[in-house]
């Protein structure tokens, strides 16, 4: 298992945290959704078919997955949009 897939593993049992809802468990999935959208930036404009294609598609589902948990109207707290 590579170092990406032990993130997501990670980012999967953060978000199973979440759901039972403390703030720790809030600012560490936090913290991994972040890591997770910066490496999905750095993979955009893969080639397909490549590796890391495979990777990016797998830190988007857990990205939507979290942002639709943390998230659930679309909209954070306090800000716009």
């Amino acid at each position: 298992m590579n170092t990406v897939e032990s993130q997501i593993i990670a980012a999967h049992q953060e978000l199973d945290a979440f759901a039972h809802g403390s703030t720790t468990e809030i600012q560490a999935t936090d913290r991994m959704h972040a890591l997770l959208v910066i490496r999905a930036d750095a993979l955009m404009g893969c080639t397909g078919g490549s590796d890391e294609e495979a990777e990016l598609k797998a830190i988007i589902d857990a990205i939507e997955a979290y942002e639709s948990l943390r998230w659930p109207d679309g909209k954070i707290e306090g800000r716009k949009g």
